[in-house]
């Protein structure tokens, strides 16, 4: 399956964000209640989180995505609420890989890295709009969630001549009201369904364990939530000897078409860990070979598990 930005989030061609206000009578009425997003509840047969399709659901008439459920590829997205000299790291793979990624920016990142996000921007990643101020908007006013917004809005279309269409709540904290607000002006509210700890920069989550973690959780239309401040998922996961090959080594073959979604979650593989020996290419070959480090060995290791089940 495919590991993507966001080419069948929607939004493509309609919805172009604009300047024209919100209707604060059609808000009247909606709930100011705060919600903490963060995915959970029992899976499904698809291993997707019933708290996401829940929300999906409930919330999905205002445009918040918090798993595409009717996709089957996977979507990267990283959140840069300020620069810790690992973004350009992160861009170097995705391009290597020849993988899209969603990159939410704040006021602060975008004024300090322009380089950063124009080179988003010139290789075909999406950047969306991570407020400027990275407020709880479920304690603002009507007024100041837009001036928030917007001024983001407005400074990256001036500087970059890019028009974001993608917003996420900062901390995911939002509320009904404040999601009709981002969806009146123009923006597809996006949350997550996958999120781990790994903001905390003297913290970092040990790397064996994220890699695993991160696989594991793999479902269709799944929606993952990256820091870019993270140095395990930049530049963890560092390979390990594989039996019987060698990381300058490839023997290539044939692989068989995709399998369904379904039977690719019964696939027991022997190789999950932190190296796969199966990874689909364009044109459908399959070559053996060792992770790389960071979000490479992440790539490989989703791309791996359709792999495996063929």
């Amino acid at each position: 399956y495919g590991v993507t930005g966001d080419e069948n989030l929607g939004n493509e061609n309609n919805n172009v964000p604009t300047a024209a206000g919100v209707d604060v009578e059609k808000l009247a009425g909606l709930s100011t209640e705060s919600k903490d997003w963060g995915p959970g509840g029992p899976k499904d047969e698809k291993n997707r989180s019933q708290g996401s399709l829940l929300y999906n659901k409930t919330y999905g008439q205002y445009d918040a995505i918090f798993l595409k459920e009717d996709s089957n590829e996977v979507y990267l997205t990283f959140d840069e609420g300020y620069e810790f000299g690992l973004s350009g790291q992160i861009l170097d793979t995705l391009k290597e890989k020849g993988v899209k990624a969603i990159f939410f920016i704040t006021g602060d990142f975008a004024k300090a890295e322009p380089e950063l996000v124009q080179r988003m921007i010139d290789e075909g990643h999406v950047v969306g709009n991570h407020s400027w101020k990275h407020p709880n908007y479920s304690g603002l006013s009507v007024e100041e969630a837009e001036q928030d917004l917007m001024k983001l809005h407005d400074y990256v279309k001036k500087n970059f001549n890019y028009t974001m269409r993608y917003f996420r709540f900062p901390a995911g904290n939002f509320s009904e009201r404040a999601l009709a607000e981002v969806q009146q002006l123009g923006y597809k509210s996006l949350f997550w369904s996958f999120a781990y700890k790994d903001w905390l920069t003297d913290d970092q989550p040990d790397e064996a364990e994220s890699l695993t973690k991160i696989v594991d959780s793999a479902c269709p239309g799944m929606v993952y939530l990256l820091h870019a401040v993270s140095k395990t998922n930049a530049t963890g996961w560092r390979p390990r000897a594989l039996p019987g090959a060698t990381p300058a080594r490839y023997n290539t073959q044939k692989a068989p078409p995709p399998r369904r979604w379904g039977l690719f979650y019964n696939a027991k593989e022997a190789y999950r860990n932190l190296f796969c020996p199966l990874h689909t290419v364009p044109g459908g070959d399959t070559i053996i070979e060792v992770f790389g480090a960071g979000i490479h060995a992440l790539v490989k290791a989703l791309r791996c598990r359709q792999a495996a089940a063929n």
